[in-house]
Formats: structure tokens, C-alpha cells, sequence
């Protein structure tokens, strides 16, 4: 069983992680998706680019694909800014995380 820690929260959701297994979970909105820590890095990577590429007045919709089988997100422009929110203040915690226990072993 999990045993959840919260990296990053906003008004539309959360990114946790596990501390046993070390599994991130991300829910945004109605959705609730599970990654390995390099799921979670690329999908966040992926996030970045799209979102630039919205500011840069491209789509108004975007699309995001998640890290299974033929499953995506759709996002308004709002939407991908606020994922793109939650997406950066998990992945830095998390780096953070991963620095501080390479520096105590």
C-alpha cells in the first residue's frame, strides 16, 4: 500500500508521491494518472513544449498524451497553464527530493 507525500497542489489538483514505491500520481481535474518517476519527467518535458508553444498563440486546444496505451488529455489554453502549474512545482520538488538523497548517501 502507498504512503503518499504531496509535491505540488493547485485548484485543480495534485502531484504525490510514494514514498515505498516511488510512483507519482498526478490528478488534474477528473483525472487521475499513476507514473514512474521517468513517466512523470517525461510527460512534464512534453507539457513544457505545448504549453510554449500555446503562448506562442497555436491551438486553442491541445492535446497531451499520457504515458498508456491510446489515452490523452485535451486542455484549454487556461487548463494547459494550469497543468503546466502543477506539472513544474512537482517536477522541481521532486528533483529536489532526488538531490537530497544522492547527497546523503
Amino acid at each position: 500500500m502507498c504512503s503518499w507525500t504531496a509535491l505540488n497542489q493547485n485548484e485543480q489538483g495534485y502531484v504525490m508521491q510514494c514514498c515505498d514505491c516511488n510512483r507519482v500520481q498526478m490528478a488534474f481535474g477528473t483525472t487521475v494518472v499513476s507514473f514512474t518517476k521517468d513517466q512523470f519527467y517525461d510527460f512534464y518535458r512534453m507539457a513544457d513544449v505545448v504549453h510554449a508553444r500555446s503562448l506562442n498563440g497555436f491551438e486553442s486546444r491541445q492535446h497531451l498524451l499520457l504515458p498508456s496505451a491510446s489515452v490523452g488529455m485535451v486542455c484549454t489554453a487556461q487548463e494547459l497553464k494550469q497543468l503546466h502549474e502543477l506539472l513544474k512545482g512537482g517536477c522541481s520538488k521532486l528533483l529536489y527530493n532526488d538531490l537530497l538523497i544522492t547527497y546523503k548517501n
